[in-house]
């Protein structure tokens, strides 16, 4: 990915950090990929069998006072690997994140909407199989993420969260001929109140 967008991301998270009413959590969950059919089929089928992943990573929230909304910025990894038929392909997403979130209802049990536009590196895919090993380089895209969730507030400085996001991920910046790459994201995360 661009060295920009690394430098860009710093700053909102350093923004964040430093700012008043902040939450700081990690994240974890599954990314279940909707396309293109290249991911979803199998090795068999002549796919990547990359359908369903785990992804894991942080994520910052400022809360903007007296408005029930708050902006974030995330940094979300996505391993991805299949093997079948003695045949293994690995690669992975790097999806950098900013968005906001509006609250629907204040309280311990607190239901939202949000939105992220998202700066997105594909890593370099691996083939190996008894015939001999290819790559193929990786390269960068991007695109937006929306959907909804619900926080609970724990303790007074520790919340958890669980959300559904709808990703397209290739938006902007592809190539002719190049198909959609989208997912349905179930995250779990835990937050740590720091003002």
């Amino acid at each position: 990915m661009k060295k920009s967008y690394f430098l860009f991301f710093a700053l909102i998270l350093t923004s964040i950090t430093f700012s008043q009413s902040i939450k700081v959590g990690v994240l974890g969950g599954t990314t279940m990929f909707q396309s293109p059919d290249e991911f979803t089929k199998s090795i068999t089928e002549g796919g990547f069998g990359f359908n369903n992943s785990i992804h894991y990573g942080i994520k910052g929230k400022f809360e903007i006072p007296l408005l029930p909304l708050s902006m974030n910025a995330s940094i979300l990894y996505v391993p991805l690997s299949s093997e079948e038929s003695s045949i293994k392909l690995t690669s992975n997403l790097l999806a950098l994140g900013i968005g906001a979130e509006w609250s629907f209802i204040p309280g311990p049990i607190s239901p939202y909407a949000s939105i992220d536009l998202l700066f997105n590196s594909f890593g370099e895919l691996k083939l190996e199989s008894p015939f001999g090993n290819l790559k193929e380089k990786g390269f960068t895209r991007n695109g937006f993420a929306f959907g909804g969730g619900i926080t609970f507030t724990l303790l007074p400085m520790i919340d958890l969260d669980l959300s559904a996001k709808y990703a397209y991920y290739n938006l902007l910046g592809t190539k002719g001929g190049e198909k959609a790459v989208t997912s349905i994201n179930i995250t779990g995360g835990i937050y740590i109140s720091f003002l």
